[in-house]
């Protein structure tokens, strides 16, 4: 895997992005999610963003006890529903966010078609971005023994266009 060894302190963000990977191909495995947490247990304003329309399906709706654990453990959060059903984001309610919204890729060519954009459940973290229509919690915030993680249910990485994907 890609974390055998400890990430170095020196590192203070990292972005994992999951895309699509689901059961099939494994999202964080044990190891991963190990060297993840004693990571962001290191504290001093660590930041992790995790991104993937498949990645509490398969931690916490498909997972183990344990995968389920760890997504709310660092994440503050679970599986809420399996597919948003549309492809725009915006703001939550009371999040403070100088990013307007946006959309992800519904399949026009740009990256690929997100197909079913988890939608994420709070089990202590805040809403930082909610689905178009009222289609629930799109992405979380959450401050975990002097870190941050974030957590996205679509990916990253089919945000376009791409002014709009630097901006959130």
């Amino acid at each position: 895997g890609f974390l055998q060894s400890q990430i170095p302190s020196s590192v203070r963000l990292i972005v994992w992005a999951a895309g699509e990977q689901s059961t099939q191909d494994g999202v964080l495995d044990k190891a991963e999610r190990d060297a993840l947490a004693a990571w962001l247990q290191l504290g001093g304003g660590r930041a992790l963003l995790l991104s993937g329309s498949e990645v509490t399906w398969a931690l916490d709706k498909q997972g183990s006890k344990a995968s389920a654990d760890w997504l709310a453990t660092w994440f503050g959060a679970r599986y809420g529903d399996d597919d948003a059903g549309v492809y725009s984001v915006a703001p939550a309610a009371g999040a403070a966010l100088a990013w307007a919204g946006g959309s992800f890729d519904d399949g026009d060519g740009h990256a690929y078609d997100v197909d079913w954009p988890d939608v994420l459940s709070l089990v202590g973290a805040s809403a930082l971005l909610e689905y178009g229509g009222n289609k629930g919690i799109a992405a979380t915030r959450y401050s975990v023994g002097g870190a941050t993680t974030m957590l996205l249910g679509f990916p990253l990485e089919t945000v376009h266009p791409t002014a709009t994907r630097r901006g959130l």
